[in-house]
């Protein structure tokens, strides 16, 4: 994939967490394999990857453990406001040509973080939460020209509904494509998603067929980089 070749893609995968005392935290259930898979098939295409993993993720050196990694830059994040950092930093010191923002960013966070630790002896301990920052959505004003790909995930939903859903991330973050998948999709080495993209000439937005492994969805990524930045060539 010739198109790839000398690009920069920045990759934010695996979760976030906020702390609700000095000890515990929420978080989600993000693994960080799938963002893995897309980095190593990008890098193996001939792109440079600069990987955001957050704690406790996968990375491509650990899932890939004995092949040539060399192409992957990683930085380490654990919060949001981290990732944000990570992020904005990479957008003014690297040539960035793509942005994959596979992360798990946290929908809510807490209100108040107790400073020391919460006692275990209280029977109950209510934790109020607040809706998060929607990074997504900034930086294609920190980029403009930057080829942004979001990613959906949901659960007990239709295509139409999740494709719908996917839309309206598109129209909000100007990402001109999204993974979008469900959770009930995922299990083992099945990862079932679909590319939502938007039809130019109807305007409408339409899902790929069915991708089922994480390596077909990276491929299938790959294909739309490479076919984006030979149009842009012409």
């Amino acid at each position: 994939m010739q198109y790839l070749e000398n690009k920069t893609i920045l990759i934010a995968s695996g979760p976030t967490f906020a702390p609700i005392d000095a000890v515990r935290s929420l978080t989600n259930r993000s693994t960080g394999r799938l963002g893995s898979v897309i980095a190593y098939t990008l890098m193996k295409c001939g792109a440079k990857i600069r990987f955001l993993a957050g704690e406790s993720s996968l990375t491509p050196t650990l899932l890939y453990p004995v092949k040539n990694t060399s192409g992957i830059e990683i930085e380490h994040f654990t919060t949001v406001p981290q990732l944000k950092e990570c992020i904005q930093r990479n957008l003014s010191e690297y040539p960035i040509d793509a942005v994959l923002m596979a992360a798990a960013v946290l929908d809510y966070i807490p209100v108040d973080v107790q400073q020391g630790k919460q006692r275990s002896d209280q029977d109950e301990w209510t934790i109020r939460l607040k809706r998060g920052e929607k990074i997504i959505e900034s930086i294609c004003q920190w980029s403009p020209e930057v080829f942004l790909v979001g990613f959906k995930l949901e659960a007990k939903i239709s295509l139409d509904d999740l494709t719908e859903r996917a839309a309206d991330l598109m129209q909000r973050s100007k990402a001109k494509l999204v993974v979008a998948n469900r959770v009930e999709d995922i299990e083992g080495e099945q990862h079932v998603a679909y590319l939502i993209e938007q039809d130019k000439a109807s305007g409408n937005y339409r899902a790929s067929s069915p991708l089922l492994t994480r390596e077909t969805i990276a491929d299938g990524l790959a294909d739309k980089l490479e076919n984006y930045f030979a149009a842009q060539r012409k």
